[in-house]
Protein backbone atom coordinates (compact mmCIF):
# COMPACT_ATOMS: atom_id res chain seq x y z
CA UNK A 1 0.00 0.00 0.00
CA UNK A 2 1.25 3.40 -1.04
CA UNK A 3 2.02 5.94 1.68
CA UNK A 4 1.25 9.55 1.22
CA UNK A 5 3.93 12.21 1.24
CA UNK A 6 2.82 13.41 4.65
CA UNK A 7 3.25 9.96 6.17
CA UNK A 8 6.75 9.72 4.72
CA UNK A 9 7.66 13.05 6.31
CA UNK A 10 6.42 11.91 9.76
CA UNK A 11 8.38 8.66 9.61
CA UNK A 12 11.54 10.48 8.52
CA UNK A 13 11.28 12.93 11.41
CA UNK A 14 10.80 10.07 13.90
CA UNK A 15 14.02 8.38 12.72
CA UNK A 16 16.17 11.52 13.08
CA UNK A 17 14.67 13.00 16.29
CA UNK A 18 16.70 12.10 19.41
CA UNK A 19 14.96 9.91 21.92
CA UNK A 20 13.14 11.80 24.64
CA UNK A 21 14.04 9.08 27.14
CA UNK A 22 17.16 9.95 29.16
CA UNK A 23 19.60 7.40 30.51
CA UNK A 24 19.41 7.14 34.27
CA UNK A 25 22.22 9.04 36.02
CA UNK A 26 24.87 6.98 37.71
CA UNK A 27 24.46 6.95 41.44
CA UNK A 28 27.22 8.42 43.52
CA UNK A 29 28.90 6.43 46.24
CA UNK A 30 30.58 3.10 46.42
CA UNK A 31 28.48 1.53 43.63
CA UNK A 32 29.23 4.19 41.08
CA UNK A 33 30.62 2.81 37.81
CA UNK A 34 32.77 4.76 35.42
CA UNK A 35 33.59 4.08 31.82
CA UNK A 36 37.12 5.43 32.25
CA UNK A 37 39.55 4.69 35.12
CA UNK A 38 39.80 7.49 37.73
CA UNK A 39 42.80 9.79 37.63
CA UNK A 40 45.26 9.33 40.47
CA UNK A 41 44.67 11.69 43.40
CA UNK A 42 47.24 14.34 44.00
CA UNK A 43 48.21 17.02 46.45
CA UNK A 44 47.87 19.90 43.96
CA UNK A 45 44.96 21.34 42.07
CA UNK A 46 44.85 21.07 38.33
CA UNK A 47 45.21 17.34 37.69
CA UNK A 48 48.98 16.92 37.63
CA UNK A 49 49.20 15.12 40.91
CA UNK A 50 51.30 12.36 42.34
CA UNK A 51 49.64 9.04 43.21
CA UNK A 52 48.56 8.62 46.82
CA UNK A 53 50.57 5.40 47.05
CA UNK A 54 53.79 7.45 47.12
CA UNK A 55 54.51 8.28 50.80
CA UNK A 56 54.89 11.94 51.56
CA UNK A 57 58.03 13.21 53.24
CA UNK A 58 57.69 14.43 56.80
CA UNK A 59 56.96 18.11 57.08
CA UNK A 60 60.29 18.85 58.74
CA UNK A 61 62.31 16.09 57.10
CA UNK A 62 65.93 17.08 56.69
CA UNK A 63 65.72 20.00 59.12
CA UNK A 64 66.59 18.06 62.30
CA UNK A 65 68.56 14.84 62.72
CA UNK A 66 68.80 13.61 66.30
CA UNK A 67 71.94 11.57 65.70
CA UNK A 68 73.82 14.71 64.60
CA UNK A 69 73.16 16.62 67.83
CA UNK A 70 76.08 17.14 70.23
CA UNK A 71 74.02 16.27 73.30
CA UNK A 72 72.90 12.96 71.80
CA UNK A 73 76.47 12.02 70.84
CA UNK A 74 77.88 12.97 74.26
CA UNK A 75 75.22 10.87 75.97
CA UNK A 76 76.00 7.90 73.72
CA UNK A 77 79.72 8.25 74.48
CA UNK A 78 78.96 8.49 78.20
CA UNK A 79 76.88 5.31 78.06
CA UNK A 80 79.72 3.48 76.38
CA UNK A 81 82.14 4.72 79.03
CA UNK A 82 79.80 3.45 81.75
CA UNK A 83 79.73 -0.01 80.17
CA UNK A 84 83.53 -0.11 79.91
CA UNK A 85 83.86 0.93 83.55
CA UNK A 86 81.56 -1.86 84.65
CA UNK A 87 83.57 -4.38 82.62
CA UNK A 88 87.11 -3.25 83.46
CA UNK A 89 87.29 -1.20 86.67
CA UNK A 90 88.58 -2.86 89.84
CA UNK A 91 86.54 -3.45 93.01
CA UNK A 92 83.30 -2.69 91.17
CA UNK A 93 83.88 1.07 91.40
CA UNK A 94 81.52 3.29 89.47
CA UNK A 95 82.75 6.34 87.57
CA UNK A 96 81.88 8.79 90.34
CA UNK A 97 83.32 6.52 93.03
CA UNK A 98 86.56 6.28 91.09
CA UNK A 99 86.65 10.06 90.57
CA UNK A 100 86.10 10.60 94.31
CA UNK A 101 88.90 8.27 95.35
CA UNK A 102 91.29 9.36 92.60
CA UNK A 103 90.92 13.03 93.60
CA UNK A 104 91.52 12.22 97.27
CA UNK A 105 94.55 10.16 96.25
CA UNK A 106 95.80 13.20 94.34
CA UNK A 107 95.24 15.94 96.96
CA UNK A 108 95.27 14.00 100.23
CA UNK A 109 92.45 15.46 102.32
CA UNK A 110 89.61 17.93 101.82
CA UNK A 111 86.09 18.69 102.98
CA UNK A 112 83.15 16.90 101.46
CA UNK A 113 81.76 20.05 99.84
CA UNK A 114 85.13 20.95 98.34
CA UNK A 115 85.54 17.44 96.99
CA UNK A 116 82.14 17.69 95.33
CA UNK A 117 83.14 20.94 93.62
CA UNK A 118 86.43 19.46 92.42
CA UNK A 119 84.78 16.49 90.71
CA UNK A 120 81.64 18.38 89.57
CA UNK A 121 79.09 16.75 91.89
CA UNK A 122 76.36 18.57 93.82
CA UNK A 123 76.12 18.27 97.61
CA UNK A 124 73.46 15.58 97.65
CA UNK A 125 75.32 13.39 95.16
CA UNK A 126 78.76 13.65 96.79
CA UNK A 127 77.20 12.89 100.17
CA UNK A 128 75.72 9.64 98.86
CA UNK A 129 78.96 8.64 97.14
CA UNK A 130 81.05 9.31 100.26
CA UNK A 131 78.64 7.36 102.48
CA UNK A 132 78.84 4.31 100.21
CA UNK A 133 82.64 4.44 100.09
CA UNK A 134 82.82 4.82 103.87
CA UNK A 135 80.67 1.71 104.31
CA UNK A 136 83.11 -0.18 102.10
CA UNK A 137 86.02 1.00 104.23
CA UNK A 138 87.68 3.08 101.49
CA UNK A 139 87.19 6.58 102.99
CA UNK A 140 87.50 7.91 106.52
CA UNK A 141 86.33 11.17 108.09
CA UNK A 142 88.35 13.04 110.73
CA UNK A 143 88.20 16.49 112.32
CA UNK A 144 90.01 19.28 110.48
CA UNK A 145 93.28 20.14 112.24
CA UNK A 146 92.70 23.86 111.62
CA UNK A 147 89.00 23.91 112.58
CA UNK A 148 87.78 21.17 114.88
CA UNK A 149 84.18 22.00 113.96
CA UNK A 150 84.84 20.92 110.40
CA UNK A 151 85.59 17.44 109.05
CA UNK A 152 87.82 16.35 106.21
CA UNK A 153 87.84 13.24 104.09
CA UNK A 154 90.76 10.99 103.32
CA UNK A 155 91.49 7.51 102.01
CA UNK A 156 91.94 4.59 104.35
CA UNK A 157 94.83 2.19 103.84
CA UNK A 158 92.46 -0.17 102.04
CA UNK A 159 91.17 2.70 99.91
CA UNK A 160 94.70 3.64 98.88
CA UNK A 161 95.43 0.07 97.78
CA UNK A 162 92.28 -0.02 95.67
CA UNK A 163 92.86 3.37 94.05
CA UNK A 164 96.45 2.48 93.15
CA UNK A 165 95.08 -0.44 91.18
CA UNK A 166 92.28 1.66 89.75
CA UNK A 167 94.52 4.39 88.31
CA UNK A 168 96.34 1.72 86.35
CA UNK A 169 93.10 0.49 84.80
CA UNK A 170 91.65 3.95 84.03
CA UNK A 171 94.00 4.68 81.07
CA UNK A 172 93.07 1.30 79.58
CA UNK A 173 89.42 2.32 79.66
CA UNK A 174 90.34 5.55 77.92
CA UNK A 175 92.26 3.55 75.33
CA UNK A 176 89.15 1.49 74.61
CA UNK A 177 87.03 4.64 74.35
CA UNK A 178 89.38 6.18 71.78
CA UNK A 179 90.33 3.03 69.87
CA UNK A 180 88.96 4.36 66.56
CA UNK A 181 90.96 7.62 66.75
CA UNK A 182 94.55 8.19 65.70
CA UNK A 183 97.00 9.94 68.10
CA UNK A 184 96.35 13.40 66.64
CA UNK A 185 92.57 12.93 66.90
CA UNK A 186 92.89 11.78 70.51
CA UNK A 187 94.69 14.96 71.48
CA UNK A 188 92.20 17.00 69.50
CA UNK A 189 89.10 15.53 71.13
CA UNK A 190 90.49 16.14 74.62
CA UNK A 191 91.33 19.74 73.69
CA UNK A 192 87.90 20.29 72.15
CA UNK A 193 86.08 18.88 75.17
CA UNK A 194 88.06 21.14 77.49
CA UNK A 195 87.26 24.10 75.26
CA UNK A 196 83.59 23.11 75.19
CA UNK A 197 83.50 23.05 79.00
CA UNK A 198 85.14 26.49 79.13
Amino acid sequence: MKRSGAEDNVLSAARTRPSSKRMPKARTGQNRLSATPPKPATGRRGGDRTPQSVPRRAKHSGHFVLEEQVGFLLRAASQRNTVLFAQMMVAGLTRVQFATMAKLYEIGHCSQNELGRLILLDRATIKGVVNRLRKRGFIRVRPDADDRRQHVLGLTEGGQKVVRRAVVVAPKITEQMLEHLNPAERKQIVALLRKLLG
